[in-house]
């Protein structure tokens, strides 16, 4: 997944978002690396100033000993360059040599007398070399705040703020009053000691806090990584449910391993919701609510006009049988029934509408385009036939009568979508188009039929199935007459059914031709044969009675249906 995802904000104004592994696993390690140098920066000035304060210290002692060691009286006799060869100057240079030689890291011991308020003059000096060594009587003028005010009361030992760097070194100055007797001031006494094992000392520690800041970032970037993912991957898997809670998939769900209660809470109410859901699925069709989740749209009431094909089914003797049936044991059958109906139905990429007592209606090519959906819809029929043996099968010994399913199957134009209003919606379909589906259904008890379909379904079959032309009705509540299929297989029936149908076609052409002795007597041969073929039992009733009483001259061949 990437870190960064460009989402587009409620105005359309795309805004960038970072993840939460992100932003935790930055954050912690942003607080630690912060926590870290914000500490070390503290403890590096602390031990900084300690050590500079120890080293200053120090060299307040060397320069206040070495004050205290000279001779401020013959300190005083020395005035003139010629004085550098008396031996006053000699013994009191010596004096600070020796004191230098025991501290190694001395560079100069030296000592300075005012001539005005901007010009010193040096008096002594421990230098060696022409180079390093200021001879009596030169001028200095680099004085610095500390030097300046070691020349006026209080008198003590004072040391320079800061180190200065040459070519040699780091060093740093400390002065002290040579007092004399009467407590005047006779000079100042200045020592430069090396600052180099401080300011080594120093980097090492600023080295050592780098080396641990660098180290905690390391073990604090695996820490945040650890724990970000301990949250992000719970929340990740949330989010992944949700989108398959978007695409209505309510089955399953991610596997929480999470001890973060604010975690379990989300996950709890999202298995809620999803309970939820999977009741409210078995009220609405899956496709509707699918395809508004899917679209983010909010139902309201509209229709639209589609060609569909419609499928309605009803069990025989339903009425009768429930009669003799316990309230539970019926109910118990019916929900194994619709279960393999409905199981059926839907794995044909079915819309099942409604159930009305022991009856479905259901539909194909809405709210999902289902291509050749006139084929499809009557391939599930004969699968709910097949499925049903499974059901007589678990019913028999539990005193559920043996019931045959009827169906019927029509293609046309409705209207469909959501009809109602707007607290209350039903997706549906209305029209006439449906009233011939359910009207082809209930013909089944007329012809003692299974499964029936009408001619516009027939003719979108394109020779698919195997079909048997049973008559030409007007069914009640219509004026035109249709074609009336019976549906018996796939397109590959056996010899014995294929010379059934070729004698039932050649029947019902001389039905047509008004040839009712000839039609009666091949329709009886047809008895004869299936005895249980409920179209061969009408049709050779109606032709004897035909050869009674024939139809007016004028009659177009349609039977009126006077009952639904």
């Amino acid at each position: 997944m990437s870190e960064r995802k460009a989402i587009k904000g409620a105005k359309g104004i795309r805004t960038r978002h970072l993840s939460l592994r992100l932003s935790l696993g930055s954050a912690f390690v942003a607080t630690i690396l912060i926590t870290a140098i914000v500490l070390g920066a503290a403890s590096l000035l602390s031990v900084r100033a300690q050590l500079r304060q120890n080293l200053a210290q120090r060299l307040m002692d060397i320069a206040g000993v070495a004050a205290v060691s000279l001779d401020a009286e013959a300190h005083a006799g020395l005035l003139e360059p010629a004085d550098m060869d008396g031996s006053a100057y000699k013994a009191l240079r010596a004096r600070l040599m020796r004191i230098q030689d025991v501290n190694a890291d001395i560079k100069y011991i030296y000592t300075f007398r005012k001539v005005s308020e901007t010009e010193l003059m040096f008096v002594l000096d421990t230098g060696t070399s022409d180079k390093d060594f200021s001879p009596l009587g030169e001028s200095y003028k680099d004085l610095t705040p500390q030097l300046s005010a070691s020349f006026s009361p209080p008198y003590r030992p004072r040391v320079d703020d800061a180190f200065y760097p040459d070519q040699y070194g780091v060093w740093l100055s400390g002065y002290a009053p040579l007092l004399r007797a009467d407590g005047s001031l006779e000079a100042v006494l200045g020592v430069d000691i090396s600052a180099a094992k401080v300011v080594s000392y120093e980097n090492y520690y600023l080295f050592l806090i780098i080396s641990a800041c660098a180290t905690v970032s390391l073990i604090g970037a695996f820490g945040g990584i650890l724990f970000s993912r301990r949250i992000s991957r719970p929340l990740l898997g949330l989010a992944a449910d949700m989108k398959r809670i978007q695409r209505f998939d309510l089955d399953g769900g991610p596997d929480l391993s999470s001890r973060i209660s604010e975690v379990i809470a989300m996950s709890q109410a999202l298995e809620d919701m999803k309970k939820g859901l999977r009741s409210f699925r078995r009220y609405v069709p899956a496709d509707v609510v699918l395809s508004l989740m899917t679209m983010q749209k909010e139902a309201v009431v509209e229709t639209s006009r589609a060609r569909l094909t419609f499928f309605f089914s009803d069990l025989e003797n339903f009425t009768s049988a429930s009669e003799r049936l316990e309230p539970e044991t019926l109910s118990e059958f019916l929900g194994d029934y619709f279960d393999a109906m409905t199981r059926t139905l839907q794995g044909s990429r079915a819309t099942v509408d409604k159930f009305i007592g022991d009856s479905i209606m259901a539909f194909w090519n809405a709210p999902s385009p289902v291509e050749d959906h006139a084929l499809v819809a009557c391939r599930a029929a004969i699968a709910c036939q097949g499925a049903l043996q499974g059901v007589w099968e678990r019913w028999r010994g539990k005193g559920v009568p043996p019931m045959r399913t009827r169906m019927g199957i029509h293609t046309g134009e409705a209207l469909v979508g959501n009809i109602g209003f707007k607290e209350r919606l039903s997706y549906t379909a209305i029209g006439d188009t449906v009233n011939l589906a359910s009207r082809l259904e209930g013909l089944n008890k007329v012809y003692d039929t299974r499964i029936l379909i009408s001619g516009t379904t027939a003719e979108d079959l394109d020779g698919a199935m195997t079909l048997r032309l049973v008559d030409r009705v007007v069914v009640k509540g219509r004026s035109a007459g249709i074609a009336v299929y019976e549906l018996l297989s796939e397109r590959d029936p056996l010899r014995e059914a294929a010379e059934f149908l070729d004698a039932w076609n050649e029947a019902l052409a001389c039905y047509d031709r008004r040839l009712w002795a000839e039609a009666a007597e091949r329709f009886g041969r047809l008895e004869s044969l299936r005895p249980t073929d409920g179209p061969s039992k009408v049709l050779h009733s109606r032709c004897a009675g035909f050869t009674r009483d024939p139809p007016p001259v004028d009659w177009d061949g349609l039977t009126v249906m006077h009952e639904k």
